[in-house]
């Protein structure tokens, strides 16, 4: 049996007859596009070199979608040389599948090929033609990606609303449209009115109504405390410009591409500040990557909304902006593995996240009968009904959690009765064997950055208030741990989700080190579970305090 698979040729049945796989590219063999193109790239050469094809303007291939520009009799001589080789090579051109634009008489080419005189056509999904016919070719692409944007909100789950919004059904929707079109009114009008389509699909799937500062917000990156829902009118330009550059040499870039670029060039630099600001002749001689373009426009978006803003939106700002505060917004929702949102708690988050009030100033907490702030952070801190306890306890059990894959023999809740007449427990986690067989103690701590004591450095640093949660820690428990014999470790932890220097430190380089794994992998794991479950907790706190008791609410 092993002799008939390994060593025949099987026979493939087709209706029009039999196929040998020993023959031809096998579908799915890394070798069969590289073997392709060594073969192409001999009858590429060819035309390159040929006396007649000095003229050509573009000979450009992607294994075997080609396309060949330049004076009729240029291309002509290049068709010819295509299919003189054709024997040699064993690539026999399609001349069915072959179109030809030109607007002068074509007598000289096979009538086989598909002609047509009009000067607008599409080539590899991109427009070519004049700025109408281009902003008309990518309206129809933005009716098409409508389809799938009414579909989101169907879903009834902000959670996975936003993760598809984000990574399939917004600026990657028609982001190769922006790479490829030179920049023109007509084109940035489509652009923007796509990015309002996205932000629409966005409030109808979270059930939240945008003000003007949260839609500026929603539309930068994760690690700027955005929802990625990167806007495609202001970042063509910059899509545009690292798209032409790196395609092609300086010194085959032509005056029409100059002038392009040109304007590209124009509509970057109006958008970020001086420092950053290039020029035509920089771009050429070094070719930026996009992300390098954009990740300036970010910023200059990110400083726009946080110079206009209140010091606690600024803390706020700092907060979510902190490494790691994003993570559960990357998380993949999965009710299975414990990664998933309800609907109502992903929209009540999101709501706070996006800094959008959540009930009325003054309104009385209907735990402690305080007045509330409008903006989460009374709901966030209220003593009562258990919320902090809760959350605190849920962040531990999830670090235990780790601590026990990393086979660290995790101890929860330690301390009480070691020391004569002392029942304080300063270890929630404790760790018997962490260094050299020291015991080591996790303390761990949520703190608000908008409590008062923090607000004013908070608006100014980001992490200000996890460092002093650090510093306020250990002057607390240092001298406890140290009489039991163990190392006190601080694992302090923003409302926000950003952590503290120590844990980050404890959790991504000890931890999860201990894991068999990649260590991102584990990293981006541990985070996100950690993340998420911040988010459950804060959601169900500020729910509570929305919601009436007896209230019933379908999402």
């Amino acid at each position: 049996m092993g002799d008939l698979v390994l060593f025949t040729a099987p026979k493939l049945w087709h209706p029009m007859g039999q196929l040998i796989s020993a023959s031809g590219v096998q579908q799915g063999d890394p070798l069969g596009p590289l073997l392709f193109a060594l073969v192409l790239h001999c009858t590429i050469l060819k035309i390159s070199a040929d006396p007649q094809c000095k003229e050509m303007l573009l000979n450009c291939w992607y294994l075997d979608d080609g396309a060949l520009a330049g004076p009729r009799d240029t291309v002509s001589r290049a068709l010819k040389i295509l299919q003189a080789n054709s024997d040699t090579s064993g690539l026999h051109i399609n001349l069915g599948r072959c179109e030809l634009f030109c607007a002068q008489e074509l007598s000289m080419f096979p009538s086989d090929i598909p002609c047509s005189a009009c000067p607008h056509f599409e080539l590899l999904g991109a427009p070519i033609g004049s700025a109408e016919f281009c902003a008309q070719y990518i309206e129809s692409k933005r009716k098409d990606a409508l389809h799938l944007l009414s579909l989101l909100p169907q879903l009834c789950n902000p959670q996975v609303a936003v993760t598809i919004l984000r990574s399939c059904a917004s600026f990657c929707k028609l982001a190769h449209l922006a790479r490829s079109t030179p920049p023109s009114p007509m084109s940035e009008s489509v652009f923007s009115q796509f990015d309002n389509d996205v932000l629409h699909c966005f409030e109808l799937s979270s059930a939240i109504e945008l003000t003007l500062p949260a839609a500026k917000q929603a539309s930068l990156n994760l690690s700027h405390g955005g929802l990625g829902l990167r806007s495609l009118h202001r970042h063509a330009p910059a899509a545009y410009i690292s798209s032409l550059t790196t395609s092609m040499h300086s010194d085959n870039c032509s005056v029409t591409s100059k002038v392009y670029l040109l304007a590209a060039v124009n509509a970057y630099n109006a958008m970020v500040s001086q420092p950053d600001a290039i020029s035509v002749e920089s771009v050429l001689d070094v070719p930026p990557h996009q992300h390098a373009v954009s990740s300036h426009i970010e910023e200059a978006d990110f400083n726009s909304l946080f110079s206009d803003a209140t010091t606690v939106t600024k803390a706020r700002l700092q907060a979510i902006s902190a490494p790691q505060a994003h993570a559960w917004l990357k998380v993949q929702p999965s009710p299975k593995l414990g990664l998933a949102l309800m609907p109502d708690e992903a929209q009540v988050i999101l709501n706070w996240w996006l800094g959008l009030p959540l009930t009325p100033e003054g309104t009385p907490c209907p735990l402690c009968h305080h007045n509330m702030d409008a903006w989460g952070h009374h709901m966030l801190t209220c003593r009562s009904g258990g919320d902090v306890i809760t959350r605190h306890n849920q962040l531990r059990d999830c670090i235990a959690d780790f601590c026990h894959k990393a086979c660290l023999s995790p101890q929860i809740e330690k301390g009480s009765g070691i020391l004569p007449k002392d029942q304080s427990r300063p270890a929630d986690i404790l760790v018997p064997n962490w260094s050299l067989s020291h015991p080591a103690a996790f303390d761990i701590k949520v703190i608000n950055p908008l409590n008062l004591q923090f607000i004013q450095e908070a608006a100014q640093t980001c992490g200000h208030a996890a460092e002093m949660g650090e510093e306020a820690k250990h002057s607390r428990n240092d001298e406890a741990c140290a009489l039991r014999g163990w190392s006190c470790i601080h694992l302090v932890v923003e409302v926000f989700g950003g952590w503290g220097n120590e844990a980050i430190n404890v959790l991504s380089k000890k931890v999860a080190t201990h894991l068999c794994r990649p260590l991102n992998e584990v990293i981006s794991n541990l985070y996100s579970r950690l993340s998420l479950t911040l988010m459950r907790q804060n959601a169900r706190a500020i729910w509570a305090r929305c919601v009436s008791p007896n209230a019933c609410c379908d999402f």
